[in-house]
């Protein structure tokens, strides 16, 4: 889409929002693992359209601070549910060393780094929220990365301030992670609280049953349908 589209530098960043009810994977044999990992999944996915790698790296920090009040709207703790891991270029570490100390701190503890020493991948940079379970296995919610090839493989193209074509640098936003995971992951929540002698319970938003009127006499029960009837509409 975006490559038959007409952008102006005036429109950077450019973003777009996608519930993608479809994705799908094509995974070897074994592989498959209840929620964590499926053939098919629901995801939404943020795109946005930047100018180069600077104005990427402002606008990943916007980001990043919408998924943490998505993730803590769905009902995790951050950080302390999640931990996070960054991918990184030897040459982008180099570079942009204070916009990842940046977004450790604005974390708010340590984070794991990988460190590549040529890029092998279309992203310069990516980081990771993940869900660590019962299990110690770890899987990846919410990420965001700076591509640096799609832009031009896509043959997608700005128009500059002085009139020239160039081609953006492309961020990649699941703010959530798939639907799925997210599921998985409150599972995996409660089954934790349960081990530390906690209650277990979905959020409130999930819970099937929210709220559950009992009658002290057979008197009041209409009195109760009607409440429940008002509470339908």
């Amino acid at each position: 889409m975006l490559h038959d589209a007409t952008i102006s530098y005036k429109n950077l960043p450019l973003r777009l929002y996608e519930m993608t009810k479809y994705s799908f994977r094509v995974e070897q044999r074994g592989e498959l693992s209840g929620l964590r990992r499926l053939r098919a999944f629901t995801m939404p996915d943020c795109h946005a359209f930047v100018a180069d790698v600077e104005e990427a790296k402002k606008e990943i920090m916007i980001r990043f601070d919408l998924a943490r009040r998505i993730q803590e709207g769905i009902g995790l703790d951050i950080p302390e549910d999640l931990e996070l891991a960054l991918r990184v270029t030897k040459d982008f570490w180099n570079e942009s060393k204070d916009f990842l100390v940046e977004m450790v701190k604005k974390w708010g503890k340590p984070a794991l780094v990988e460190m590549w020493d040529e890029r092998i991948f279309y992203f310069v940079f990516k980081y990771e929220w993940n869900y660590v379970d019962n299990l110690d296995k770890a899987s990846a919610l919410t990420t965001d990365q700076i591509d640096i090839e799609n832009g031009e493989r896509y043959d997608i193209r700005y128009t500059d301030r002085e009139g020239n074509e160039k081609h953006p640098v492309i961020l990649h936003l699941s703010p959530s992670g798939a639907i799925e995971r997210m599921m998985y992951a409150l599972l995996e929540k409660a089954y934790k609280d349960s081990q530390k002698g906690i209650k277990p319970s979905l959020p409130l938003w999930l819970s099937p049953t929210q709220v559950r009127f009992i009658p002290v006499s057979k008197e009041h029960l209409s009195f109760l349908e009607k409440i429940e009837i008002e509470g339908e509409k």
